[in-house]
């Protein structure tokens, strides 16, 4: 199996603006998500997550989506 990067989305945010960034979720070899977020002003950061966190982070934001969409 060869351990290569495969990009999901690439958000970008606040386009054309002077704090606009990238938000790019991709996968690792199929065994990790990655997060990248990429401030065009100022460099990147990128979290790496085996399923488990994945999972994790899916569910909370998904769980606050759902109260924001509650609350609307």
């Amino acid at each position: 199996m060869t351990q290569e990067r495969k990009e999901i989305i690439t958000l970008r945010i606040n386009q054309d603006k002077e704090d606009e960034c990238l938000i790019i979720v991709s996968l690792f070899g199929n065994k990790e998500v990655g997060i990248a977020v990429s401030e065009v002003q100022n460099g990147d950061a990128e979290i790496w997550l085996n399923l488990d966190y994945a999972k994790k982070i899916s569910e909370a934001l998904n769980q606050a989506i759902k109260q924001i969409e509650e609350n609307y």
